[in-house]
């Protein structure tokens, strides 16, 4: 699976992360903690006419990339973040590629292996 190493930082500063694979059946694995949160809230989206809901939401800069990530994302990720070390965190939308339905699938089976190999799950409800 992949990880998210989300860089150390202070409130108001950019949020920076890379994204690192790692083996969920080696014991040895880095420890990470997994985010449960909401995705956020949804609005009409003016492109569409109004008909298709969008998400709300804000860019971090991924791999070196503007990426965009829901608000409640980027919220929990400024939230957790340590001001004096990176955190090793696992967050569905960008540890798992969006674009590609069959990689969707099969880490969605595995979530629950996901979040119980986890060190800690920290829970963000907005």
């Amino acid at each position: 699976i992949r990880v998210l190493k989300l860089k150390l930082g202070t409130a108001y500063m950019e949020i920076r992360c890379s994204l690192v694979h790692i083996s969920l059946g080696d014991e040895e694995h880095i420890p990470y903690e997994a985010i449960s949160y909401t995705w956020g809230k949804y609005y009409a989206n003016p492109l569409h006419d109004g008909r298709v809901a969008g998400q709300l939401s804000q860019y971090i800069v991924c791999n070196g990339t503007w990426t965009r990530v829901s608000s409640s994302l980027s919220h929990a990720l400024q939230t957790f973040r340590l001001p004096d070390r990176a955190r090793i965190l696992w967050a569905d939308a960008l540890c798992i590629n969006q674009q590609d339905d069959e990689e969707k699938s099969y880490q969605v089976g595995l979530m629950q292996s996901i979040y119980r190999r986890a060190a800690h799950v920290l829970v963000w409800i907005g």
